[in-house]
């Protein structure tokens, strides 16, 4: 493969601290779905009520269309900007690290 060709490949970055092959192919694989229904114009954004809570959210969805039918499969919620806070990264050994500052918080 040359360097064009790698430079369009998908850089498929896991952060975990279980860095065995099954659960590495797991994430990877989860990535590279996203990433292919991106490329296939197959996400959208959804405003989606929470039958639970009944609050309105923003899920992103994978979108399938036939004609003018649309179908949209709920995949992933997004998080507020005060629920950042509360997610550690993995420190790749076990253990986590302390939350960033927020990026309005930087100088």
């Amino acid at each position: 493969m040359d360097k064009a060709e790698q430079s369009n490949e998908a850089l498929l970055m896991c952060f975990t601290n279980d860095k065995s092959d099954e659960h590495l192919g797991i994430l990877k694989g989860l990535l590279k779905m996203y990433y292919h229904a991106t490329l296939t114009n197959r996400i959208g954004i959804m405003e989606a009520r929470n039958s639970e809570t009944g609050e309105v959210e923003v899920v992103l969805v994978g979108v399938d269309q036939s004609g003018d039918s649309i179908a949209a499969y709920p995949l992933a919620v997004t998080i507020t900007a005060e629920e950042v806070s509360k997610y550690q990264a993995p420190d790749g050994k076990g253990g986590w690290l302390s939350n960033s500052p927020a990026p309005e918080e930087i100088n």
